[in-house]
């Protein structure tokens, strides 16, 4: 999990419009977004079009796959010796069943780990039980400082230690600071 490729190849092996398509009984909003599309109205996301370009959400799937079996080839892992540690709560068993579909296609077996969400939150996530989670979420307005660096920021409420990035971190403080629209985007 050290090796980035290793991380890029299970995360592109996740076929999102299908992960979409489990979700209350298809019901999910697709193509999802970690900041609003400009197309929505907001002014950080990717446009749709160019997100749906981006691996794990572009058509065919199967170039993903193979893509996700080239990188564990570059990295030298094999992914059928592989059991990493699926961590998600009930309220999300639907994805659970789709996860363990999906990244099977690639020779990569889960053993899943079931857990109540307030655990989830403040218990298993906090002391790492896990190799891969997945949470629902969204953007409260639309800005980088919302949800993002709450992921990827080294004082993020969800990086938990994992990620340090000082370059990130003082992007994000200049950005936060700075009032010109088109300079925060830029930052």
């Amino acid at each position: 999990w050290n090796d980035v490729r290793v991380r890029k190849a299970v995360s592109i092996a996740i076929d999102r419009r299908e992960l979409a398509a489990s979700w209350r009984g298809g019901l999910g909003f697709f193509p999802p977004t970690l900041l609003l599309s400009p197309d929505l109205g907001g002014q950080w996301g990717l446009p749709t079009a160019e997100l749906l370009q981006t691996p794990g959400f572009r058509r065919p799937h199967s170039v993903d796959e193979e893509a996700s079996k080239q990188l564990f080839k570059e990295a030298g892992v094999d992914p059928t010796t592989l059991e990493p540690v699926y961590l998600y709560t009930a309220f999300l068993a639907d994805f659970g069943e789709a996860m363990q579909a999906q990244l099977s296609k690639i020779g990569l077996k889960l053993k899943t780990k079931v857990t109540a969400t307030g655990v989830i939150n403040n218990d298993e996530l906090t002391k790492g039980n896990f190799d891969i989670s997945w949470s629902t979420g969204g953007t409260t307005f639309d800005d980088p400082a919302d949800l993002l660096l709450e992921l990827v920021g080294t004082q993020g409420n969800k990086n938990l230690g994992i990620w340090k990035f000082p370059e990130i971190d003082q992007l994000a403080i200049e950005q936060d600071r700075t009032l010109d629209p088109t300079k925060r985007r830029e930052l």
